[in-house]
């Protein structure tokens, strides 16, 4: 797909979901799907934002407690991200997606020494 078309359709879905949330601004879904979309395109502060939105709005909304941790994960920020994927866990025990990612940023955690006591804590 050419880079101008992956433009529009950026552009097209971002601004779907702006006005989704425009319309309703209390659907975490709306802010979720946008963090998501801000965050394909390395726009993570503003995902990072909705993210927290769709949480406030919606505390155990357990995909947008993943989604957080993957753009916290982008952001090295290992501690905050391990914490978001075990919310996302307790929240839903059989969250694969959030399981998998916590077992890779572990992983990563272990391998550059980098401990967070608290992390590592079941």
């Amino acid at each position: 797909m050419p880079q101008s078309e992956n433009t529009c359709r950026f552009a097209l879905t971002t601004k779907i979901f702006q006005e989704t949330i425009r319309l309703k601004p209390d659907f975490a879904g709306a802010h979720n799907n946008l963090g998501n979309a801000l965050a394909m395109k390395g726009q993570t502060d503003e995902a990072i934002r909705q993210f927290q939105e769709a949480l406030r709005l919606k505390p155990d909304f357990a995909e947008a407690h993943n989604s957080l941790a993957n753009v916290l994960l982008d952001k090295s920020q290992l501690d905050e991200a391990i914490r978001q994927y075990r919310e996302a866990l307790r929240l839903r025990p059989d969250y694969a997606s959030a399981g998998d990612n916590l077992a890779k940023v572990l992983e990563l955690q272990s391998k550059s020494n980098v401990r967070a006591p608290d992390a590592v804590k079941p």
